[in-house]
């Protein structure tokens, strides 16, 4: 929202912005705000998806080794 509402009220731009669309001091900042918003969400799944493909990883090689899943459950609750 401040973003928009900074990019509104440069000097620049206020002349432009004024003499085109009142609406316009609504619609940048929240076009602004949703913006950061949809960012973070592709952000936050893109990190996801990520951790999920390391965690596939780190579990195809220990099925390389031969740690079978009974195993590594075992020696997780032994470690707790």
């Amino acid at each position: 929202w401040v973003a928009g509402d900074m990019m509104i009220a440069d000097h620049v731009l206020e002349p432009y912005i004024a003499s085109h669309s009142a609406l316009a001091h609504w619609l940048a900042p929240a076009f602004c705000a949703v913006a950061v918003v949809v960012v973070g969400k592709w952000l936050d799944k893109r990190a996801l998806a990520a951790r999920r493909a390391a965690q596939e990883e780190a579990a195809s090689q220990l099925d390389l080794v031969g740690v079978s899943d009974a195993n590594r459950t075992d020696s997780n609750r032994a470690g707790s």
